[in-house]
């Protein structure tokens, strides 16, 4: 069994009352920044079949990726804009990664088409982004065709 650990500022009301916490990926400090690895385990939202996962001591993944999951990261900070992002990804089915801002039914910014694979090789696939700047959740969507499309390591953006 895996277990993590959530920091999230919270406010005292005057009354004494907490409003509800979010949780996010960024915890009590400052958005992440979009130019530094972002380990796909940091996900703060995971919706569907897709799971946090061991693959080596150590080391997480986000797997069991079926279509139609989706994973949120809340929040990044994208500075003056992003063109271009990269995964680490291990295809088994392979599929569509596919990027959006602030919700999982937004506009597409992005994307990469990821072929089958042998789901052992880890490879790095990069892809087009429009023009993205300033502080978004980021939510990234899974399609494909099958079950267990592929595992995600880490993503990185690029100017």
């Amino acid at each position: 069994m895996m277990r993590k650990v959530c920091v999230e500022p919270i406010h005292f009301n005057a009354d004494g009352s907490i409003d509800e916490v979010e949780m996010t990926t960024q915890g009590a400090g400052p958005p992440l920044n979009a130019l530094n690895k972002l380990e796909a385990e940091r996900a703060c939202l995971l919706f569907g079949n897709v799971r946090i996962q061991a693959f080596e001591k150590y080391k997480d993944e986000l797997g069991r990726v079926n279509p139609k999951d989706n994973v949120a990261y809340k929040y990044i900070d994208f500075k003056e804009g992003i063109r271009s992002f990269t995964v680490n990804a291990r295809a088994i089915n392979g599929g569509r990664i596919s990027i959006c801002l602030d919700q999982p039914w937004h506009k597409e910014v992005g994307f990469i088409d990821i072929p089958e694979g042998d789901g052992k090789t880890w490879q790095e696939y990069t892809g087009e982004i429009k023009d993205v700047e300033g502080v978004h959740a980021l939510w990234i969507n899974f399609y494909g065709k099958g079950e267990d499309l592929l595992s995600l390591d880490w993503i990185k953006f690029s100017k």
